[in-house]
């Protein structure tokens, strides 16, 4: 008999405009979720486990609201946004266990709110697009970087908790124009830095509670 699924497709690919997707656990596809050219989806207490490549994958979409998710096990990122959508909201998510990124952006737009990032392969929170927000979160034990912002214009990082990464708690690399408030930084050991500003300009770091070291340097 034929199988009953086909695990080298999405377990779920919505192309529809304003679809809602709750209750619902997705495990042992190649790709979790894929929202694809699709606007006003809004996943809601899901769950996305062992995918063999990303978890949630958005693609060329805008307005997508990812609420109260737990994604695990990606052999890829657990979420990741492409730089053709917009307007992409994370908030109340748990992302962990990837092989790669907890949760990878590079759409313009973002925000990441009051959510879990820990024990990813790479980094927790890896950010590539312009006004970018993540606040309210909690991203601890990542193999790298808790947040890494790469060619970033315009992001707030504030009232976020940070401890225990591999490498910089913070990193943001060629970025410009980043407010870094109210969050706690330490690390166990006290090895390392909180913060690195390589070839980044206009960066403020007010009203942090720091344990680890600050690197500053600029595009000047």
């Amino acid at each position: 008999s034929p199988p009953l699924y086909d695990s080298s497709l999405p377990g779920i690919n919505v192309t529809a405009d304003d679809a809602v997707i709750r209750w619902i656990q997705v495990r042992n596809f190649d790709t979790g979720i894929r929202i694809d050219g699709a606007s006003g989806v809004w996943l809601a207490a899901v769950k996305v486990l062992d995918s063999q490549g990303v978890g949630i994958d958005v693609v060329q979409s805008e307005n997508v609201l990812i609420e109260g998710t737990r994604v695990s096990g990606s052999s890829g990122d657990n979420i990741r946004v492409d730089i053709s959508s917009h307007q992409i909201t994370i908030r109340g998510t748990t992302s962990f266990d990837s092989s790669n990124a907890g949760i990878a952006i590079a759409s313009d737009g973002s925000f990441v709110d009051n959510s879990i990032i820990y024990s990813n392969d790479l980094y927790g929170c890896h950010i590539s697009g312009a006004d970018a927000t993540i606040s309210g979160t909690d991203i601890f034990d990542n193999g790298i970087n808790a947040i890494y912002l790469n060619g970033v214009i315009s992001a707030t990082i504030d009232h976020n908790d940070i401890w225990d990464n591999g490498g910089t708690e913070i990193v943001l690399t060629s970025s410009y124009d980043v407010d870094i408030y109210q969050n706690i930084i330490s690390d166990g050991l006290g090895n390392g830095f909180a913060i690195k500003t390589p070839g980044s300009d206009y960066v403020e770091i007010f009203d942090n509670e720091l344990s680890l070291s600050i690197h500053l340097t600029s595009s000047f």
